[in-house]
């Protein structure tokens, strides 16, 4: 990706793996590990999650990600469905719409038969709501916690998020690289089972969390 001019307000940042991610300058964050921008994805949301032994024995698979940033987790999600029989749905969240122009204006890997996406560009505590609202039978087997950190974005890591998150999931599985008690605290009080996990890179540890509901 290194190789297309960075979007506005966002500069590339190499990671020790040799991936690439975005430094935001609105949020004064990378959008990934500097230990690894693909590591981390692969570990976490794709590994971590299940997707990956998941993906062979189910017919149909709906993703939800919270912050799409510069679509790697998106990216590495299809590879997992390209020539497989299985449907993906995948449902992101994003308040910079000129990052996804950027991302769908570069890219055509996204162009698998058997994967539909959303994008819902805006704050997604608004988006969100109104997406339940339209589809109220859909849910989320997987969730991707992939937001700017507790603090450099907090109201995606409260309780009432977590609140919505389940309420749009079921036999769901949740995996964030945030290891604060903060945020565990917020999962547990809306009703998900938290587990401790190991962290990618510099990082000790890491959350998974699950809603049997």
């Amino acid at each position: 990706m290194s190789d297309m001019p960075a979007p506005p307000k966002h500069r590339w940042v190499r990671t020790e793996d040799g991936s690439y991610t975005l430094y935001s300058e609105t949020y004064d964050e990378n959008c990934h590990s500097t230990a690894g921008a693909l590591g981390e994805t692969q570990n976490y949301f794709i590994n971590e999650t299940g997707l990956a032994k998941a993906v062979p024995n189910s017919t149909h698979i709906n993703i939800f990600e919270t912050g799409f940033g510069l679509g790697l987790n998106f990216l590495e999600t299809l590879k997992l469905f390209k020539g497989s029989p299985c449907h993906l749905h995948y449902v992101s969240t994003e308040i910079d719409r000129g990052l996804v122009d950027w991302f769908f204006n570069r890219h055509d890997e996204y162009k698998i038969p058997n994967v539909t996406y959303e994008v819902l560009i805006g704050d997604a505590r608004e988006t969100l709501p109104k997406w339940k609202e339209k589809n109220p039978d859909k849910k989320f087997r997987y969730i991707f916690q992939d937001a700017f950190s507790p603090k450099k974005n907090p109201t995606l890591w409260e309780k009432e998020w977590f609140d919505l998150l389940k309420s749009v999931s079921k036999d769901a599985t949740l995996v964030t690289y945030s290891a604060s008690h903060s945020v565990r605290k917020a999962l547990e009080e809306s009703g998900w089972k938290v587990e401790n996990i190991k962290g990618y890179g510099h990082k000790r540890s890491a959350t998974k969390a699950y809603n049997h509901g």
